[in-house]
């Protein structure tokens, strides 16, 4: 079978959550069908991303998607007189748009795979003469909704609330159009369905690729943030954990220090930069600042689908404290294989418990551990997509 995957950028490196999602989806399928990839060229290093996709791929199609803040800034304009959200019109290309037909006939595509309902923009379903299927690693308007919602910036609540109307009506439009959902949470597929969408729905949540457990390290006192810091929920959370959480946490404990590891981190959070507090933007291999890590932290406010910091975390055999939200859609225990806390004094407080309790925190990362071993594997969660290729394919 022929399967096109429709990305707004090429994933590698794997440095976002979408794009480690992105690039599992391509290894995985290529075991057992031939991948075909288009991407927009967002100006990264795309000899390097090239050469390591290409393994896996039949052929890769490129189109422009560099965008300079005078493009940004037209997008943004013409949001305003468009029923489209400004995050789908800022992914639409149309050479893209108008060579995707093209493809599907000269190499005998099988399943057009949209891997972020933004790429529909570029997509007419009823001009393919094949079926589509539709990757959801977020239901995106209800994520606009809960930003809106935690934001103390009154433009940034606008702004969101406003993009989140219409991504509700963009969503309706294309999840009506598709002939197959692939959903990461029961939690979104619950909302789904009460929107009376009768698209089928599979669930084929997030994982992660199993290390071998290694020797127990020495207790480093370190924390550990991991995610794109231009990411609205990321950034909110940091900051109602510097402002109501860090203070008393380095207070009570002397020699705790922080890493934060993501790309784009705003002013804003680079203030809270010191001798404890680092901030690391590039970053190759993630698995050696785990390693180095006594807690993975994630005081999420807002967010959808589930969150891949957490796999990560539990498949490095590192504990992590989270709020609720942070941890939605991962079939997690509370006090078993994770701490979660709502509250800064209940986050406050499961951290400092981790770093004078090593063997409750030992306890803690060996049952995420075998959580990830049990169901969360990549090589196992994506073996799930493959019935509906063929059931669509039939």
């Amino acid at each position: 079978m022929n399967i096109l995957l429709v990305v707004s950028s090429l994933p590698y490196p794997e440095d976002s959550g979408m794009k480690i999602r992105n690039g599992a989806f391509i290894r995985e399928l290529s075991k057992h069908h031939s991948v075909f990839l288009v991407a927009l060229d967002r100006g990264e290093d795309i000899d390097r991303a090239v050469k390591a996709l290409s393994p896996h791929t039949g052929k890769i199609f490129l189109y422009d998607g560099k965008r300079t803040q005078l493009r940004r800034a037209l997008d943004m304009f013409r949001t305003v007189f468009s029923s489209i959200p400004y995050v789908a019109s800022s992914c639409y290309s149309r050479e893209l748009s108008s060579t995707i037909p093209k493809i599907v006939s000269e190499h005998s595509i099988d399943i057009v795979q949209l891997q972020e309902i933004y790429m529909a923009s570029n997509i007419c379903c009823q001009e393919l003469s094949v079926p589509v299927v539709l990757d959801m690693p977020n239901c995106e308007s209800d994520l606009l909704f809960r930003i809106a919602h935690t934001t103390s910036h009154l433009v940034r609540k606008w702004f969101h609330r406003w993009q989140g109307f219409k991504m509700r009506r963009f969503e309706r439009s294309v999840l009506k159009e598709v002939d197959s959902i692939l959903s990461v949470s029961t939690n979104d597929m619950a909302l789904l369905r009460e929107r009376s969408f009768t698209t089928p729905l599979s669930l084929i949540p997030n994982g992660v690729n199993l290390l071998e457990r290694e020797s127990v390290t020495l207790p480093s006192n370190r924390l550990i943030f991991t995610g794109s810091l231009h990411y609205p929920p990321n950034r909110e959370g940091l900051l109602w954990f510097f402002r109501d959480i860090w203070p008393e946490i380095q207070s009570l404990h002397k020699e705790v220090t922080l890493d934060i590891i993501g790309r784009s981190p705003s002013l804003d959070l680079l203030a809270y930069a010191s001798e404890r507090v680092r901030f690391v933007t590039d970053c190759d291999d993630i698995s050696v600042h785990y390693r180095n890590a006594d807690i993975a932290i994630v005081p999420l406010l807002a967010g959808s689908g589930t969150r891949l910091k957490i796999l990560e975390s539990f498949a490095v055999g590192v504990p992590v404290v989270s709020t609720t939200c942070g941890a939605e859609g991962i079939e997690v225990t509370q006090s078993k294989d994770i701490l979660l806390a709502d509250t800064p004094q209940a986050f406050r407080s499961s951290i400092l418990m981790l770093l004078e309790d090593r063997e409750k925190a030992q306890g803690i990362a060996d049952a995420a551990w075998n959580l990830v071993r049990a169901k969360y594997q990549w090589q196992d969660i994506l073996k799930r997509a493959l019935p509906v290729y063929e059931e669509l394919t039939r």
